[in-house]
């Protein structure tokens, strides 16, 4: 596979972003004080990290092999535990993180669908 400049220029853009969503998601995994949105943020970091290896190989001239039917989205259903957490500060700081990874979702998707 031969890739224009602008190709390749794009895609090492994307690489950028997912980077960026790697480090933050994992930093995430690390404030959050929900055991479950820590689980959380640790499973969409190394999705993340998929991506980010799937974008290096095309950059390579590689077609990667991709999971276009992922359904864990579909299927995900988490216990809700604040109630043993028992402190509004913590379960505040876990909606930002969680209220942040939404929009930065939201705002990679818009780029990759230009």
């Amino acid at each position: 596979m031969i890739l224009t400049e602008k190709e390749t220029n794009a895609i090492e853009d994307l690489k950028t972003q997912e980077q960026a969503c790697i480090e933050k998601y994992t930093k995430y995994s690390n404030q959050a004080k929900d055991p479950v949105l820590k689980e959380l943020f640790e499973e969409i970091a190394r999705d993340e990290q998929k991506h980010f290896d799937s974008l290096d190989q095309v950059i390579k001239g590689k077609v990667p092999s991709v999971d276009c039917n992922d359904s864990k989205g579909k299927n995900y259903n988490p216990a809700a535990t604040y109630d043993s957490l028992g402190n509004s500060e913590d379960k505040k700081a876990d909606c930002y993180l969680a209220t942040d990874c939404i929009g930065t979702e939201k705002l990679v998707q818009n780029c990759i669908n230009f």
